[in-house]
């Protein structure tokens, strides 16, 4: 004859593996965090203030790392003005 199942020993070895997963969960993002903050050092952030490191990697969300769309109004907004890009906008001189 089969056993019958334990509604209540589910229902804790349910939670346990919850809290096992949360443990994991955030073992895993301290560890993403410290690898980012690595990356960001390396690359020379960590010498730009918190309120510029902010905004270039929210700038840096919002357009993806290849930056803009060519022909989106931001592309030709960037493009236009010139700030930190390598070529002058055209019909400039350099």
């Amino acid at each position: 004859m089969p056993r019958r199942k334990d509604p209540v020993a589910d229902l804790k070895t349910h939670r346990q593996r919850v809290a096992d997963m949360a443990k994991k969960e955030n073992e895993l993002m301290d560890e993403a965090s410290r690898a980012l903050g690595r990356e960001m050092i390396a690359a020379g952030l960590d010498d730009w203030s918190a309120k510029d490191r902010l905004m270039g990697l929210k700038r840096l969300a919002e357009e993806g790392p290849t930056g803009p769309p060519k022909g989106s109004a931001k592309a030709q907004s960037n493009g236009a003005a010139g700030a930190g890009s390598e070529t002058p906008p055209a019909g400039s001189q350099a």
